[in-house]
């Protein structure tokens, strides 16, 4: 699991917008702070999980794994719906 992918392809898209001198919508830019706020959402879920069951309490890893898996289900539909195999389709310069 890629933790933070979302993070990374941000500052890919913002470093060639900048570069380019592109405006991008309020509504991208919407978008793209939800996708972060949701991969860290996801990643702080991880983390969680992991520690705790470091430390035997299985339930709480349970808890959070089926909470990451919720997240990363929304990123696969979107994806889905954009029909792109390889990238969400989130992240694109100009976008």
């Amino acid at each position: 699991m890629i933790i933070s992918a979302h993070d990374n392809n941000l500052a890919y898209c913002l470093a060639v917008e900048k570069l380019l001198g592109l405006e991008i919508p309020p509504k991208a830019q919407w978008m793209r702070v939800l996708m972060n706020e949701l991969t860290r959402i996801n990643s702080h879920l991880v983390w969680l999980g992991t520690h705790a069951m470091d430390l035997g309490a299985m339930t709480v890893f349970s808890i959070a794994s089926a909470s990451a898996e919720d997240v990363l289900r929304f990123f696969r539909d979107g994806q889905r719906a954009a029909d792109d195999d390889f990238v969400f389709p989130h992240w694109r310069p100009g976008t």
